[in-house]
């Protein structure tokens, strides 16, 4: 299985997908006859984007989203995602993100996902290059913290056990983000101006 949700694979004949506004909760990534499971919910190949989504409790051999050489996720959201579908415990890397020698997150909060493979990898794992921007990350991949405007709090969302990741004025990703001009983030997911 390759992606719990969406298998977005670009082609010489395909546009890139662009996934925007839209929420992603316990898809799941069954492992195939070899043992091996795909993404909880997306399993994206080239320059997609995912514009203000949210990835909830997905589970796959990665937790929510592989990037395979690109992929951008802009104002997402990811929590309770786990990468432990695998056969082989150490083979399940990415608890939310697996990014495969590219992949951007920008503007995102990657808080609260696990790994059964290496502890590097509870919220994103890298295979070669790959970037984090102006996001809350806590738990791998520590040197993204504190650079590139990351940062490693809680991010205090409003009730993450049923699933709701508003978070509170009082949030530390509150302001936190980079502002950017596309129409497509002009708004968040409920269609509120990001920037007021």
């Amino acid at each position: 299985s390759s992606g719990g949700a969406i298998y977005a694979a670009i082609h010489p004949q395909q546009r890139i997908t662009r996934v925007i506004n839209s929420t992603f909760i316990a898809n799941a990534a069954v492992p195939v006859a070899n043992g091996t499971a795909g993404s909880g919910a997306i399993s994206s190949n080239g320059d997609n984007v995912m514009l203000n989504c949210v990835f909830v409790r997905n589970t796959g051999g990665i937790g929510a989203i592989t990037n395979g050489y690109g992929g951008t996720q802009i104002n997402c959201s990811f929590y309770g995602n786990k990468a432990n579908a695998n056969a082989d415990p150490t083979a399940n890397k990415g608890g939310a993100i697996y990014n495969i020698s590219g992949g951007k997150q920008i503007n995102c909060i990657i808080y609260g996902n696990t790994s059964t493979g290496p502890v590097s990898g509870n919220e994103i794992y890298n295979y070669g290059t790959g970037s984090v921007q102006n996001s809350c990350i806590i738990g791998g991949l520590p040197a993204t913290r504190d650079v590139n405007g990351n940062f490693g709090s809680n991010p205090q969302f409003y009730n993450p056990a049923a699933d709701d990741l508003h978070i509170g004025p009082s949030s530390p990703a509150v302001n936190s983000g980079a502002n950017y001009t596309s129409p497509d983030i002009a708004t968040d997911i409920e269609g509120f101006p990001r920037i007021t």
